[in-house]
Order: structure tokens, then sequence, then C-alpha cells
């Protein structure tokens, strides 16, 4: 998903009378679920969580980071699927003089940075996923919503706010640059369950269907969510959790420290405990 920084999304001035934040957002409320006192460390003391790509370690040419990530978001949502979408791809990461007056100012430094190599990749994953069964069902299809956004109350306490890659009918999808196996079971379901229960309200749909899609390998994962009054419950509880001074609100889910992908530099991760 594109684009917005956080910290305009997740707004965490309290309630006082209802105990609630005021506005939540997908990724917010997916990292809550994952380890609560990751988010504390986020949104509360203001630390940068910095995601380990597993193969980055030892492999200086791995293309990624969140502003590319950010990149390739602005991309997918304005290029024409059923035009010369190639010559579209091209203008788009390489025609300095236009593009880096369009662009978003947090991401035009990730535009600068990445020499013709990189770009090139970038350019792969698009196309590849342009021409991929979920690409050519987007172009097909008549009426796609691309970034989608939304801003809708919660119980009359909690305003959920973001926005979604793309809408089509009671369907989901949803652009992802991590590898699959970088990313920890769950993390990414909750995201995807926060975007369904939104567009399950906004549209009074029974079922909707999420299609993450991997750009990187072209793959896709595909889910069909229909219990909204249970994701209800579990936003409504994580966005009162959040809004709460007990420290017991943000205890560490320590049965994920092994695989978590912000666990560098974490001290719950380092067996100690750091206020």
């Amino acid at each position: 998903m594109m684009t917005f920084p956080e910290e305009t999304l997740t707004k965490l001035t309290v309630q006082k009378a209802e105990r609630a934040l005021r506005q939540f957002s997908a990724t917010s409320f997916a990292l809550f679920e994952w380890c609560p006192f990751a988010w504390r460390r986020k949104y509360r003391q203001g630390r940068t969580l910095e995601w380990e790509m597993t193969d980055r370690e030892n492999n200086d040419d791995v293309v990624g980071g969140a502003e590319l990530g950010s990149l390739v978001h602005w991309i997918l949502s304005k290029i024409n699927f059923s035009g010369d979408y190639e010559t579209e791809i091209d203008h788009y990461l390489h025609d300095k003089n236009e593009i880096l007056s369009r662009l978003p100012g947090h991401i035009r430094d990730a535009w600068r940075r990445n020499d013709r190599n990189e770009k090139s990749q970038v350019k792969e994953w698009l196309m590849n996923f342009i021409e991929s069964e979920t690409g050519i069902m987007m172009r097909n299809t008549q009426g796609v919503e691309r970034e989608h956004r939304f801003r809708i109350s919660l119980d009359g306490k909690t305003v959920l706010a973001g926005a979604v890659d793309a809408v089509i009918d009671d369907m989901i999808v949803d652009y992802k640059i991590t590898e699959v196996n970088d990313v920890p079971p769950g993390l990414y379901e909750s995201q995807m369950d926060f975007y369904a229960y939104v567009i399950h309200d906004m549209k009074k749909l029974d079922r909707v269907r999420t299609i993450a899609v991997f750009l990187k390998e072209n793959e896709t994962r595909e889910r069909v969510i229909t219990d909204f009054e249970g994701i209800r419950e579990r936003i409504a509880r994580a966005a009162e959790m959040c809004a709460s001074d007990l420290e017991s609100s943000y205890n560490a889910k320590t049965e994920h420290c092994g695989l978590c992908p912000f666990k560098k530099g974490c001290v719950k991760n380092a067996g100690t405990i750091q206020e």
C-alpha cells in the first residue's frame, strides 16, 4: 500500500472519556496485534523499527526498503494497465525532469538513490505483475478503485483511516515488496483483516476476498474473509489498549521474537528490560 507516514494515520491523542485512539491505521493495528511492545516502541516512544530482510545482510544487490516500496506503490497507482504500460513505467523510472517534481517529497530520495540496475529490477517487478493473472484481471475490469482512501468511524470512538492499493467490487489487492519468506505468519493477515473490515463496512458486503501481491516473486496470497464482527471487536480492543497508560497493555509477545522482523536492537529479544 502506498505511501503515507504512519504518524499521520495513527494519532496518539486520547479521548479522555472513552480511552481509545482517535485514529488507527491498518499498519498500526497489525503491529499491535503482532507485538504490543513493538507498537509502544514505535508509536509511544517514537523509535524507528527497521524491517530486517533475511537476504540483505550478505547481499548488497538486494533492492528494497520502505521508501522504495512507497515509490513502487506510487507508480502502480498511476499506470494505465490497458495502455502502453512498459513505456509508462520507463517514463516514471527515468524521466527526471518531469517525475521528480510530481513525486511526493518523502519518496524523492528513493527515486534519486536507485541506479539503473535497481530501477531495471523494479521495472521487472511491475511488468511481471501487470502481466500476471491479477494484473490482467485488473486491466479487464471496469471500475477498479486504485489508491482507495477511506475514513470511517468505529463505534463512534476511533476513526479508521488510510488507503487500500486497489478495490474491485468485493476484492482487495495489496502490493508488497517484502519477500514471502521474510513475512512472519499473522502480521500481514491482521493488516488485511483491517482492510477487509473497512470495505465490508463501506460497501455492506457479506464477504471480502483479499489478495496480497508479493511483487519481487510475483506471488499472491489469497483469503476470503467473513468474520467481520470478530475483526471489529479485535480492532476496538486494540484501539482501547493502545490508549492505555498501563504498562501491562504493552507486554511483548515473546513467542514471536524468533520470527520478528523488528528484533534487531529490541531489548525484549535481548532478554533485558528498558523503559
